[in-house]
């Protein structure tokens, strides 16, 4: 779909990833040229502007009170196209829209129903006082799992990341005592901005550890509940993990293993799926299931268990799969503990997994739809329960 607009201003910002087809548009747009046709591409954001929230009072007090310093104040609305044309003679804006979990509006959905509801009650007294807003546009991106994160991020900006915070208060001290000595320990980032002694970002997010430790919550998570928290919301694993620190400390001896376990999953699904990706229908090629991305060399490094994969994975594939491993905890008088070695247990069962994880996959036609759908978590843990007990008999 293409959406076309009038702009006072246009320009594409140049960036050190043009070669790569990633982009910047910035436009300034009148409110009244801003396209109503966005209310249609609004599902990439993941929130719902509420018109009587403190943004949505703030936006409106600034519309109200100093619509001509609104356009330095607000932040805009953001974008995500798969393409941008720009036409000179016209200063017409045209976005390509082509997939609405991919494309839309990632932020500013207070900024536009505001603006909206405002226009709607403009008076002709009004009309002298025009409202500019500024339009970015971000193009090239067709990788689900970065879309996902632009979104989060743009949607979560604050002036100090929560994690920060929360290392500062030394909840993440446990985990720090637990993987510090491991390879991969000096690559975790436990605060914003954190270096590693070549002055690089660390590539290891702190949050990223929790959200694979909280599958495991036996206590909250089981046959019925399912931690889909740990795929969508990075914020809710941090508030999980915070809020249940005592019994997070007690899952802390599982950790290495379930990281070693949910790169072994990453390595092997691909090749897996190959041997029984066809034996109900499918075509028995990876790289042909919905957001899985096949690169021409190895790209993905696998931090845990070292080495590196062609293969571009959505997390939506290995959470369902790594979580269904929880069968295998026990509780004990003071930690827990594994019933059995879940790495053996993947070793005889991945076949299983996999064949059910590409079944899913293929059904959901979307990767997002996959790791969002009750039923994907569900069916990767009763096919492990049941397998697991069978193997008992």
């Amino acid at each position: 779909m293409n959406v076309t607009f009038k702009a006072f201003s246009y320009r594409r910002m140049e960036t050190p990833y043009d070669k790569d087809g990633r982009r910047c548009h910035i436009a300034v747009v009148e409110a009244r040229d801003i396209p109503k046709e966005l209310e249609d591409w609004r599902e990439v954001n993941p929130r719902d502007a509420n018109l009587k929230s403190f943004v949505s009072r703030q936006i409106r007090e600034t519309i109200d009170e100093k619509p001509g310093m609104f356009f330095f104040l607000n932040r805009g609305l953001v974008l995500m196209a798969k393409s941008v044309r720009f036409n000179n003679e016209s200063s017409q804006v045209t976005v390509v829209f082509e997939d609405k979990e991919m494309h839309g509006m990632l932020d500013g959905g207070h900024t536009y129903s505001v603006i909206q509801e405002s226009l709607a009650e403009v008076t002709e007294e009004a009309e002298s006082s025009p409202l500019y807003v500024t339009i970015l546009v971000v193009s090239g991106f067709d990788e689900l799992e970065e879309i996902v994160d632009i979104v989060e991020a743009r949607n979560t900006s604050r002036q100090v990341r929560e994690d920060s915070l929360d290392n500062l208060r030394g909840y993440f001290d446990p985990i720090r005592e637990t993987l510090g000595g491991l390879q991969y320990g000096n690559r975790i980032a436990y605060a914003e901005f954190e270096l590693d002694s070549d002055s690089k970002p660390k590539p290891i997010s702190v949050r990223e550890i929790l959200s694979y430790l909280i599958c495991f919550d036996v206590e909250v998570f089981d046959e019925d509940i399912h931690p889909h928290r740990a795929y969508h919301s990075k914020h809710d694993v941090l508030h999980h993990y915070t809020a249940n620190l005592d019994r997070m400390k007690k899952l802390m001896v599982l950790l290495p293993t379930i990281l070693q376990l949910r790169d072994l999953i990453y390595q092997e699904m691909p090749e897996v799926y190959h041997a029984v990706g066809g034996a109900d229908g499918g075509t028995g090629k990876f790289g042909k299931l919905s957001g899985i991305k096949t690169k021409d060399k190895p790209t993905v490094q696998l931090h845990f268990i070292g080495g590196w994969s062609r293969y571009v994975i959505p997390n939506s594939y290995l959470f369902p799969i790594l979580a269904a491993f929880r069968t295998l905890v026990e509780q004990r008088s003071r930690s827990f503990g594994w019933a059995i070695d879940p790495i053996v247990a993947f070793h005889e069962h991945k076949q299983k997994l996999v064949k059910k994880i590409g079944h899913l996959a293929r059904e959901a036609k979307s990767a997002n739809k996959l790791g969002k759908d009750s039923n994907t978590w569900g069916t990767c843990y009763d096919a492990l329960e049941k397998a697991m007990l069978r193997s008992k008999v």
